[in-house]
């Protein structure tokens, strides 16, 4: 009996019989899972840089999603984008025209071969025949008359792709990310300054109401209707209570969350921790199995 209950308690370990899948800990070994690593400061972008020439603000501008640019930098991506619609736009236009005139032409053949097959038929002595060229009396179509079959039917599918363009319409978007974006959507950004005496050897800026320096992990808010910038906790403390900022009425839809720790490329959608799944493990597989098919010492530096 004890050997019995031994034997069983052996079996579920690792590396008895029926046990050849590895443990949690040593799929952690082998690589398997989710693996994170939080992104250094050289992947992060500074608050009072452009997000697309990753240099300071020069008369900087906020996208409605909380995205700063360099007014001139922005200004010349979306006419950019612009140019490039237009374009587009051109050669689909003339593809469209190549279409209509080869399908013009098309029916005037087919109006063409109608006559004559009618010709044929009423003066040629001939029945309706599938000879596109005339050749006078000759077999009689087999198609005729038989309209719900889909060779037969109308071709649509020109009139649908249309009405799918039209309803498609291409627009400028936001670089980074994605989202229509217009040069009327583009909101003045006034940055606070910090006294002279104040600064250190680089230009920095403050809340106007704490008088507190920004810093990389400041949380930072827009006010749309002025276009200045205040630290989130001077906003909630003394604008949204009183629902104005310098007698002007502010409203929660007027203020902008700027984004923090936007991207340089290195880092993807505003995160500062980067992470890769593996589904079989980053080890190359070729390791045998534990168990019974498994070889005796083993290839990862587990002790068994």
């Amino acid at each position: 009996a004890r050997a019995t209950s031994r034997e069983g308690k052996h079996s579920k370990n690792a590396g008895g019989k029926g046990a050849e899948a590895p443990t949690y800990a040593e799929r952690q070994m082998f690589g398997y899972g989710t693996h994170r690593e939080r992104l250094g400061k050289d992947a992060l972008l500074p608050f009072d840089h452009c997000s697309l020439t990753l240099s300071p603000l020069e008369d900087p501008v906020c996208t409605p999603e909380g995205v700063l640019y360099s007014r001139a930098a922005i200004l010349e991506n979306l006419l950019n984008q612009k140019r490039r619609l237009k374009r587009k736009a051109t050669q689909e236009d003339a593809k469209k025209k190549e279409e209509l005139v080869a399908k013009a032409a098309e029916e005037q053949a087919h109006a063409a071969k109608r006559l004559k097959r009618f010709e044929q038929t009423n003066f040629g002595g001939g029945g309706a025949t599938n000879d596109d060229d005339g050749g006078g009396a000759g077999k009689p179509s087999k198609l005729a008359g038989i309209f719900w079959l889909p060779s037969q039917a109308p071709d649509q599918s020109d009139e649908r792709k249309t009405e799918a363009a039209a309803s498609k319409k291409e627009t400028t978007t936001c670089p980074i990310t994605g989202k229509k974006l217009r040069l009327k959507d583009l909101i003045d950004v006034r940055f606070t300054r910090v006294p002279e005496s104040q600064q250190e050897e680089v230009q920095q800026f403050m809340c106007p109401m704490s008088r507190d320096i920004f810093g990389p992990t400041s949380k930072l808010v827009l006010l749309r209707p002025t276009g200045d910038v205040l630290l989130e906790s001077s906003y909630n403390t003394a604008v949204k209570p009183e629902a104005s900022y310098r007698g002007v009425p502010i409203q929660e839809t007027d203020v902008i969350t700027l984004k923090a720790g936007r991207n340089t490329g290195f880092a993807h959608a505003n995160n500062v921790e980067a992470s890769k799944s593996y589904m079989v493990g980053r080890g190359s597989g070729l390791a045998d199995l534990r168990g019974q098919g498994g070889s005796a010492p083993s290839r990862f530096a587990l002790s068994m």
